[in-house]
């Protein structure tokens, strides 16, 4: 498992017409983090500790958004207002500022193979539904 400290380079707050918030981040971890799409990392800010052990910082997951292939992280969420990490993010996620990021983690991944599969999947429903 990597740890690694982050920079975040960049937050976006997108409000849409129901006034749902969505906030997207980009982190630049000190030290690559390699991801297959279909995986997710672990996020923790040094100032959000657990409520039990005030030493010791709330591990909280998010699956990635970018290719592979980018020098950063991207990570979108829904902001619920409920008290927990995302209401904290909101609120404290900052160009600039750090993370800690953990990951990759997950096995839900596409193998080298999966044209194959489509087709194969393609023929089977075209079959079971006439």
């Amino acid at each position: 498992m990597n740890e690694t400290r982050a920079e975040i380079i960049s937050v976006d707050n997108i409000m849409n017409e129901e006034g749902i918030e969505t906030q997207i981040i980009r982190i630049r971890p000190e030290t690559n983090i390699k991801h297959i799409p279909g995986q997710f990392v672990m996020l923790a800010h040094p100032d959000y500790k657990l409520l039990s052990n005030t030493n010791e910082l709330k591990w909280t997951s998010y699956s990635l958004c970018n290719s592979p292939s980018s020098n950063s992280l991207e990570i979108v969420y829904t902001i619920k207002y409920t008290g927990g990490f995302t209401e904290f993010m909101s609120k404290n996620a900052k160009k600039g500022s750090s993370l800690f990021v953990k990951g990759p983690f997950g096995k839900f991944a596409l193998k080298n193979n999966i044209k194959e599969k489509i087709f194969r999947s393609r023929k089977k429903l075209k079959l079971f539904v006439m």
